[in-house]
């Protein structure tokens, strides 16, 4: 069918406020942003013929299916933006935000630009453990994914210039399960984790 594959339009809700201020002594002027508030999610598709969900008895599923799984969820969030001529900084304060519905929480997070340099960045932040059969469900609702497997993860990358990174991401409970017509069957993933680590531009994998 023409246009299938075409990608769902997205929508983003935001509130956004701040106040500008000179700079004083040599140093740039700023921004001081706060947004309250910010979800970005996809338009709901078009919901499924009643009567027959209902015949089914899978309107409840049906419903949860077609609900829109917000990419992004995040509340008062702080920026601070700098510039001046050839130059621009921006630093975030502190906080999270939902991805995909796993709460990612950042210490630091901040970017600068100089000229026609490569721009840098510095970032320091973990992934909450988080219900991976619920996200593959909203993912991939009739493939039957299901089990309490909660996965976490931790990041840390600069780049100042060279890229320095250490990510990791881990099993900290649960298993995950696959439902076929009522025949249950475990992936049996006791221990997971997964490690990239990069110096110098150079990037290496570690699967334990």
């Amino acid at each position: 069918e023409a246009g299938g594959n075409d990608p769902a339009p997205l929508q983003l809700q935001a509130r956004l406020n701040g106040a500008w201020q000179p700079g004083a002594c040599g140093a740039p002027p700023r921004w001081r942003l706060r947004l309250p508030e910010l979800t970005l999610l996809p338009l709901p598709a078009a919901p499924p013929d009643a009567p027959a969900a209902a015949a089914t008895g899978a309107a409840a599923v049906a419903a949860e299916a077609a609900a829109p799984l917000p990419l992004v969820q995040a509340r008062d969030l702080a920026l601070e933006l700098q510039q001046s001529p050839g130059h621009l900084r921006w630093e975030a304060a502190p906080g999270s935000a939902e991805v995909l519905g796993a709460v990612l929480r950042w210490r630091t997070l901040t970017g600068e630009q100089r000229g026609d340099e490569t721009a840098q960045l510095a970032v320091q932040a973990e992934i909450e453990p988080f219900d991976v059969a619920r996200l593959l469900r909203r993912l991939q609702p009739d493939f039957g994914w299901t089990g309490d497997l909660r996965v976490g993860a931790r990041i840390d990358v600069r780049s100042d210039p060279t890229v320095k990174a250490q990510i990791e991401i881990a099993r900290t409970g649960g298993d995950l399960q696959v439902d076929e017509f009522g025949s249950i069957t475990a992936l049996d993933l006791t221990e997971a984790r997964l490690a990239f680590t990069a110096d110098d531009g150079v990037w290496r994998f570690t699967q334990l």
